[in-house]
């Protein structure tokens, strides 16, 4: 696995600047994050090529900022950043995640939530071009390990399917047996 850094401090490392400068092409707000990842409440997280940054918000965390520099791109670090995520102390399996996106400038990570999250936009977010979603965390965790349970139910159907050919075999050929005998 790659190796995240995980801060609930509130800071705003140098590293974290650097790959939501590659990603986003601007500075970060630090007036919004000073407002948003107060310590222990919120959740700063970093691989090498990824971040990701969340805050408790009422009864769900919001995933304010998260992203892969483009280079990075299907190497597996979004999804090691969820993950790490989904051991955060504040989320549980029945959190309720929050994230927005920006369906014009992020069209993949927009197609992705429309078919897993509930869409529930704020009346500002069309006019600012963002698409608002709301899902479980146990949904998000059954969509990141979606190929290892298809994987494991698969194997488990050909062990099925092998035992009751077996079963059915073996009672057939005994009615066989004993239907010639009588």
């Amino acid at each position: 696995t790659m190796d995240a850094e995980v801060r609930s401090d509130g800071v705003c490392s140098d590293h974290f600047r650097r790959l939501y400068r590659a990603v986003l092409e601007h500075d970060i707000d630090q007036e919004a994050w000073s407002e948003r990842m107060i310590p222990g409440n919120s959740v700063a997280i970093t691989t090498s090529h990824g971040f990701i940054a969340a805050h408790k918000r009422a009864d769900t965390v919001n995933v304010w900022h998260a992203g892969v520099v483009e280079a990075a791109q299907g190497g597996g670090h979004f999804r090691e950043l969820v993950e790490t995520l989904l051991e955060w102390s504040e989320v549980r399996l029945t959190t309720m995640l929050t994230m927005t996106t920006r369906p014009d400038q992020f069209s993949k990570m927009f197609a992705i939530l429309s078919a897993c999250a509930h869409r529930c936009d704020d009346p500002l977010d069309a006019s600012t071009g963002k698409a608002r979603f709301r899902v479980p965390a146990y949904a998000v965790l059954i969509a990141l390990r979606w190929r290892v349970l298809s994987r494991i139910a698969l194997a488990v159907g050909f062990i099925g399917t092998a035992i009751a050919a077996t079963y059915l075999r073996a009672n057939t050929s005994e009615r066989g047996v004993l239907n010639r005998s009588e």
